[in-house]
């Protein structure tokens, strides 16, 4: 019994000094928390469910985001995706993708200067290289064209290959009309809006000053997905960004990320 007594003692005197009961491999040693892979800051991360806030504020945010957009079109003079004013600029026809892939429910929410009146919003792209992705568009007047229609609505779009119409080529990317609605007030070029869209429980929803949209996430389900942003020969530039949903298990294993913080997070 005293000799079992010493080891107690020795074990607890060594405990202070960083050493661990519990054996560490090379690669657990390896691994980063959740806050030390992301330049975004995590304002949360509670049953899995984790939330990230952009304000633009330093750069180096601009590493969880990367150029990005899942359909074809011909780009636009001087397009791309920047850090402009402490704001995520996107520019031309193109779009900007968060790093992360989620699995499941997934909210973003945002304020967004338009300089542009129409074709600009948010998206949701999966894990693979398909077409079947959604959009949140304010004022969509560029694929409602495809389909020989007026547009100028707010609409929640899904896409897809098994959507595709006879006659039409490669780039055509098939799609069906989730939900639309007319703009409850004047967009105008200058002004800021605040934008929230997403899917959960099946349904894609958007949400722009107050005015409600949603319809069910039609074709290829939407499983694990990145959110985005993306304009069509126009500008928009986005800030207070939060993006909320719990991060694909494989995606974390993947590139060497724990579900922990190294840091507590403040005010908890």
């Amino acid at each position: 019994m005293p000799h079992r007594r010493l080891l107690f003692v020795a074990l607890l005197l060594l405990l202070p000094l960083g050493l661990s009961l519990e054996p560490v491999s090379a690669e657990d040693a390896e691994m980063k928390h959740v806050d030390e892979f992301f330049s975004g800051k995590i304002t949360k991360l509670h049953r899995g469910v984790v939330t990230l806030h952009y304000d633009f504020s330093d750069e180096k945010q601009m590493e969880d985001w990367y150029e990005n957009l899942p359909f074809p079109i011909r780009g636009a003079e001087d397009q791309g995706i920047a850090r402009d004013h402490e704001k995520l600029e996107v520019k031309g026809s193109t779009g900007a993708s968060h790093v992360a892939l989620f699995k499941g429910d997934l909210k973003v929410t945002c304020r967004v200067k338009l300089d542009a009146t129409e074709d600009v919003g948010g998206m949701i792209t999966p894990h693979t290289d398909s077409h079947d992705f959604a959009t949140f568009t304010i004022v969509e007047k560029y694929f409602h064209r495809w389909d020989n229609k007026r547009g100028g609505q707010h609409t929640v779009m899904k896409y897809g290959d098994q959507f595709k119409k006879m006659g039409f080529g490669d780039t055509f990317v098939g799609f069906r009309y989730v939900a639309r609605r007319p703009p409850e007030a004047d967009v105008i070029s200058g002004r800021t809006f605040d934008l929230a869209y997403g899917l959960k429980r099946g349904k894609l929803w958007m949400e722009i000053e107050g005015q409600k949209l949603s319809g069910k996430d039609m074709g290829v389900k939407l499983k694990v997905v990145r959110a985005g942003f993306y304009t069509i020969k126009g500008r928009m530039r986005v800030d207070d960004l939060t993006i909320e949903g719990k991060l694909d298990p494989a995606w974390l294993k993947d590139v060497g990320v724990v579900l922990t913080l190294a840091n507590p997070i403040e005010g908890d």
